[in-house]
Order: C-alpha cells, then sequence, then structure tokens
C-alpha cells in the first residue's frame, strides 16, 4: 500500500478556502429589523383596511381567543418606528 503524497498545491488551495469560510462565518450579521406586534380580535374589513393604513401588516392567525369559541384572534406587525 501506497502513502498518499501531500500536495504542496492543493493543501494550500484548501487551507485558503478554509480560511476564507471561518472569515466569513466570524463578520457580524445584517442587523435584523426590530418588529412591533399586535394582537387584534375578532377583525372586521375596516379594522383591517385601518391597520393597513397605520402600516401594520397581518402575520398570522392565532386561533381562538380566550373568550370562548366564537372570538378569533389574528397577529399584526410593523417595523418599530
Amino acid at each position: 500500500m501506497k502513502l498518499a503524497r501531500l500536495q504542496p498545491q492543493s493543501f494550500f488551495a484548501g487551507a485558503g478556502l478554509a480560511l476564507v469560510a471561518f472569515l466569513a462565518m466570524g463578520q457580524a450579521g445584517t442587523k435584523t429589523a426590530a418588529w412591533e406586534y399586535k394582537i387584534v380580535d375578532d377583525i372586521t374589513a375596516d379594522k383591517a383596511n385601518e391597520l393597513a393604513r397605520d402600516g401594520w401588516e397581518y402575520a398570522g392567525y392565532l386561533g381562538e381567543g380566550t373568550r370562548g369559541s366564537s372570538n378569533d384572534e389574528t397577529l399584526w406587525r410593523r417595523p418599530v418606528k
């Protein structure tokens, strides 16, 4: 069985790629947007339009509220001003 020979060019290329990868991982990430959230009970079309005018966007349906089965809650978000 032959021993594997170390190829200097391959070694330095691999070391250079590893260095670039580690430097890229160490960079500070981009600043993430800060959001403020609002929970709205039993949303109507008029209320949704009002929220949209104020900069709120629909983020999801949360399900039944604590007031009973006829109470639906939705989640809204907008960037912190």
